[in-house]
């Protein structure tokens, strides 16, 4: 069971799988600049 703040949270829509593509979100870091994910296309965490 998924809980937040201690209440129990239901979630509808396809399961993730191993290798399903994310989709594109952008947001705004701590030096308020704007990243998105197709920032880091073909980029591997090291």
């Amino acid at each position: 069971m998924v809980t937040f703040l201690g209440n129990p949270v239901s979630f509808t829509g396809k399961q993730l799988q191993v290798g399903d593509k994310a989709l594109d979100f952008s947001l705004t870091t701590t030096d308020l600049s704007k990243k998105s994910l197709a920032d880091f296309d073909g980029k591997k965490k090291s």
